[in-house]
């Protein structure tokens, strides 16, 4: 008549077994591995196996009631928001320093932001996103301009480079070359007062037709911070006072 192995024992050669497989791996087996799941850069927004070579703030704390952010990253070198803004029915909004980017890495880079989507139908005439460094972001005409005029005096002209665009008023122009003070562009098309602000470069919208796609690039050394400032020309309407709208573009390293 046979013994019947007690249930305790069994139990514990079971456990004793399956012990031994786990730990077969460190001694060279094959038999049972275990690893963690592995997650991809770019799987979670944000997520970043290395170092960031540059970061973008959002300025949270001017404009809480009137901008939300919803930044996401996409790589090292790409981020990208979807914004919603306020126009303001008959009055120019502007979001000064609406976000502050920084190199963050250890060798210069160059950057820009580009406009991702056209707009459709929306609540303002005009919205423009300028790119510069810290300190002021336009220049102002020294004269008055009239239609046909292809020489510019303004007081900031640092911030403009030959081959690039400003904008005036409501029009673009080419930037051709640059004298001193003075920006040779292409004819103008309207006429302008001394003291119209002019923009170099800017992402820009006009009556819901994309004028400019993509701000000037910056080249920024290690620890140097750029300043990305929105205006928004509300359209006149008697139906509402402000109104938020969307908006989606993405900063981009085009250089490191």
């Amino acid at each position: 008549m046979s013994k019947r192995i007690p249930t305790h024992i069994i139990n514990i050669a079971l456990l004793t077994i399956l012990l031994g497989l786990i730990g077969l791996p460190s001694f060279g087996g094959s038999f049972l591995v275990m690893q963690p799941p592995v997650m991809w850069q770019g799987d979670v927004a944000g997520w970043n196996t290395s170092q960031p070579i540059f970061t973008v703030e959002p300025n949270q704390t001017d404009f809480t009631d009137l901008v939300s952010f919803n930044l996401q990253a996409v790589d090292r070198k790409t981020l990208h928001e979807k914004a919603t803004l306020t126009s303001f029915s008959g009055y120019l909004a502007v979001y000064n320093n609406l976000y502050i980017i920084t190199n963050a890495g250890g060798e210069p880079l160059t950057l820009r932001t580009r406009l991702l989507k056209a707009p459709t139908a929306q609540p303002f005439t005009q919205i423009s996103a300028v790119l510069a460094k810290q300190g002021t972001y336009y220049g102002t005409l020294s004269n008055d301009t009239q239609i046909g005029d292809t020489l510019l005096e303004i007081d900031n002209p640092s911030l403009f480079v030959s081959g690039s665009s400003a904008l005036i008023g409501k029009e673009m122009v080419g930037v051709l070359a640059k004298s001193g003070s003075v920006l040779v562009t292409t004819p103008m098309r309207e006429p302008h007062p001394i003291g119209q602000r002019v923009y170099s470069q800017p992402v820009c919208i006009t009556n819901e037709k994309v004028v400019s796609w993509q701000t000037q690039s910056l080249e920024l050394k290690p620890g140097e911070k750029a300043y990305l400032t929105f205006l928004v020309r509300g359209e006149e309407s008697a139906s509402y006072t402000s109104q938020t709208f969307p908006l989606e573009f993405a900063f981009e390293v085009i250089s490191y």
